[in-house]
């Protein structure tokens, strides 16, 4: 459950409360009355954790049912080594997608439970979830989840229009929310980070086994993969060359990359860190917990989100953003917010792929 905030809504859904239209047939889809098992119902609603972000869409999650419980595991073998060597965003992903079966338990009316990381010999069992006691859905709970089907990583460049300090507040109050902070940077540290990240785009650039990785992800047209990042999508399309997959695992394109995010970080209405107080697995997925609330809270308000990865892909990286930071601790993810045209969807792996029991 999430404590009372003085910037988001939490105050219960009464019965004169309208439902989203938008909602209203998986409403009435969600199996319910004598006889219904919560598996059957923890079922159903996982079709809403796997609407998650992920890294390269590799969608590093699997989902078991036991008993009346759903276990959330880290798939392993979706792993990046090369950007990812620790998990660290394995585990940020799979926190995304634990956040949004949270939000779709509460606006259904049951209390979500969770035990986090709860054997340690079994370190890819990243949590044991399982419904609470009927309880009305909260005004919070309405927003975030008619925003789950919604949601989309806009990689275009933004609109020139500011992003208000009432709604980086709220969007701040979101992070919090879950354990984590989310701090807006000023000017100074924009230029800060561009300058980080383009250094970095160039070491990426040099490196074959990075353009292995990120070409193994890269989907052309008319594949019909269900992960990866299509080549299709419009603003992947306008950053990548036509050839795609091949010229990016064959060809030093770093300085080209380098100069395209400059521009769009420094251009972006906002660039927001997202960090937290420790730097563990626990910590990671309170910091994809918290990414997932502060998109979907966008979403809500019209506000596109994107992901500047580079920045956070090595300590030596992080340490750095660190020091343009005020809040302490570890950041965790840089995110780029804007004003823009509406985005695709991502494609997702049926649930038969990804649920088991």
């Amino acid at each position: 459950m999430v404590a009372a905030n003085p910037i988001l809504d939490v105050a219960p859904l009464r019965d004169t409360d309208t439902i989203d239209d938008a909602t209203a047939p998986e409403l009435r889809a969600f199996p319910a009355g004598p006889g219904v098992r919560p598996r059957e119902q923890l079922r159903f609603l996982l079709r809403y954790a796997v609407l998650a972000p992920s890294t390269h869409n590799t969608q590093p999650w699997r989902f078991e049912l036991v008993g009346d419980t759903v276990h959330v595991l880290a798939d392993g073998t979706r792993l990046l080594p090369t950007i990812d060597p620790d998990r660290r965003q394995l585990h940020i992903s799979c926190g995304a997608a634990l956040l949004n079966l949270r939000v779709a338990i509460r606006r259904f009316g049951f209390e979500d439970l969770v035990q986090y990381l709860p054997d340690p010999e079994r370190p890819d069992l990243l949590a044991r979830v399982w419904l609470g006691p009927a309880e009305p859905p909260h005004r919070r709970d309405l927003a975030l989840f008619a925003a789950i089907p919604r949601r989309r990583t806009n990689r275009a460049p933004f609109l020139p229009r500011p992003v208000g300090a009432a709604l980086a507040a709220e969007l701040a109050s979101e992070a919090a929310a879950e354990g984590a902070w989310l701090e807006r940077l000023h000017p100074h540290g924009k230029l800060v980070l561009a300058e980080i990240i383009a250094e970095n785009d160039e070491r990426l650039g040099r490196d074959p086994a990075y353009r292995e990785e990120l070409a193994q992800w890269l989907v052309p047209r008319g594949s019909g993969r269900r992960d990866g990042v299509p080549m299709s999508k419009r603003d992947v399309a306008s950053t990548m060359p036509v050839a795609g997959p091949m010229l990016v695992r064959h060809v030093d394109r770093g300085v080209e990359v380098a100069q395209h995010e400059r521009q769009l970080v420094v251009a972006a209405p906002m660039i927001g860190v997202l960090g937290t107080a420790f730097d563990a697995p626990r910590a990671w997925l309170a910091a994809g917990e918290a990414l997932e609330a502060v998109m979907l809270r966008a979403t809500h308000r019209g506000l596109g989100v994107s992901f500047l990865n580079q920045a956070v892909e090595s300590r030596d990286l992080r340490a750095q953003i660190a020091r343009a930071c005020k809040s302490g601790g570890f950041p965790q993810l840089v995110l780029r917010f804007g004003y823009g045209p509406g985005m695709d969807a991502t494609p997702r792996r049926p649930l038969e792929e990804v649920v088991v029991g």
